[in-house]
């Protein structure tokens, strides 16, 4: 009987390392020194693959933005041609963040590439089965990297979602990830099980478009908004695009504001309008962006603008559907 190949997995450290409520020293990766020792007290992830490691940054999860998912895919992209898949670990209170910006920058790749980390605030208070789920849930990303899933993903539990559409959610208080529109790929139970039309390795050739411009204002339109924080924030430093979140029709944001950010667009300065459904009375100087989860909305803006300051080429880099990341439009606030 012919030996079975043993699948290579690349597994990055970029945090999401502690195992237990009250981690040890050895299990929160700081430096690539720290990568050895930490393998060698989880011999379970080398019964799945063989892992290779790969340190990107010891970060804290709030600590990671634009620079470190540049990072993150240059580190993809330099050891494509040594592994079979990678999983990269990553706190989950920022990971939807990374999860999304990995998304748009590595694109038809030969293979899997899962990001997770360790689920700690969603565990039980019994610290035994909280550092069994986190454990399960690392070789649970491992087994997915071992897969025929040619997408960039995330897995939490059991559940394989797909990058450009996970979000935050909070249950009991506890952080979990999961998906703007409630989609899977997939489920892990005694193996990987991906449902029916997702996308498989192949042979075609990689896009990488690995590029942030992280000059952006993003700021949230409420009734009552006032213009005088916007106006802060465009004269705070060099500004290249401002993101600016709407919960109801045009009509109720204040004339004031509407026209700081008609000046700014003016000025050259893309304003883009994200929300959940099509919104009224936009002003044309402006971008809007729908469909889209809150995250994704402004990594993708940021994503763009590091490719183009052109505002029409902008608009059509928006507008495209770039990794899947577009959903169906949520009903308008009543």
């Amino acid at each position: 009987m012919a030996k079975v190949q043993r699948k290579r997995i690349g597994l990055v450290f970029a945090g999401g390392t502690a195992l237990s409520q009250k981690p040890k020293p050895w299990e929160l990766v700081r430096t690539a020194a720290g990568m050895r020792r930490w393998l060698d007290n989880f011999p379970e992830l080398q019964v799945v693959a063989d892992v290779e490691p790969v340190f990107v940054t010891g970060k804290a999860a709030n600590q990671i933005g634009a620079a470190e998912w540049l990072q993150l895919a240059q580190a993809v992209k330099q050891h494509l041609t040594r592994v079979d898949g990678f999983v990269i670990l990553h706190g989950i209170e920022t990971l939807h963040f990374t999860a999304n910006a990995l998304s748009l920058m590595l694109r038809s790749l030969p293979m899997p590439v899962v990001l997770s980390g360790s689920p700690l605030r969603a565990g039980v208070p019994r610290s035994g089965q909280v550092e069994f789920g986190a454990r399960a849930n690392i070789v649970n990303a491992v087994e997915v990297a071992t897969s025929d899933l040619n997408d960039v993903s995330v897995v939490f539990g059991n559940r394989i979602m797909r990058a450009c559409k996970v979000q935050p959610e909070l249950v009991d208080g506890q952080l979990h990830l999961t998906t703007v529109d409630g989609s899977v790929l997939g489920r892990v139970d005694f193996g990987t099980k991906l449902f029916f039309g997702q996308p498989f390795t192949a042979k075609r050739k990689p896009a990488f478009n690995i590029h942030f411009d992280s000059n952006v204002v993003v700021t949230t339109l409420l009734p009552g908004t006032s213009s005088i924080g916007i106006r802060q924030g465009l004269d705070a430093a060099a500004v290249h695009g401002v993101v600016v979140r709407a919960s109801q029709d045009f009509l109720a944001v204040s004339p004031e504001v509407q026209r700081e950010l008609e000046a700014a667009a003016e000025q050259g300065i893309p304003v883009v309008v994200t929300s959940s459904h099509k919104l009224r009375s936009l002003p044309k100087r402006l971008i809007s962006l729908v469909g889209l989860s809150p995250s994704m909305a402004v990594v993708k803006v940021m994503w763009a603008l590091g490719a183009t300051h052109d505002r029409n080429k902008l608009q059509r880099l928006l507008e495209a559907n770039v990794a899947g990341e577009f959903t169906k439009e949520f009903p308008p606030p009543a």
